[in-house]
């Protein structure tokens, strides 16, 4: 009986432990969804001040490095399609 009445008790500390857990779980959970509610709201104040502009290139601008020349050889079948010389 008095082994009964422990393990009671003991059920009872650990379902009062577990809805602690639990609430203090939700409070976390809010708290984060209020920071980025603040955080998204702050960005997108941040995002609609972007401007976007287009800046074409002069020719002056641009260089070229390396050239490459890649082939593949190949035949045309009698049925028109394309088959590798590679085989």
């Amino acid at each position: 009986r008095r082994m009964r009445q422990k393990a009671n008790q003991k059920v009872e500390e650990s379902m009062e432990d577990l809805e602690e857990l639990h609430e203090d779980f939700q409070s976390l959970e809010l708290e984060l969804k209020e920071k980025l509610d603040r955080v998204s709201e702050e960005w997108d104040e941040i995002a609609s001040e972007v401007e976007v502009r287009e800046v074409k290139p002069r020719r002056s601008d641009v260089s070229v490095n390396y050239v490459f020349l890649a082939w593949m050889p190949y035949w045309k079948s009698s049925d028109g399609k394309t088959v590798s010389a590679l085989r």
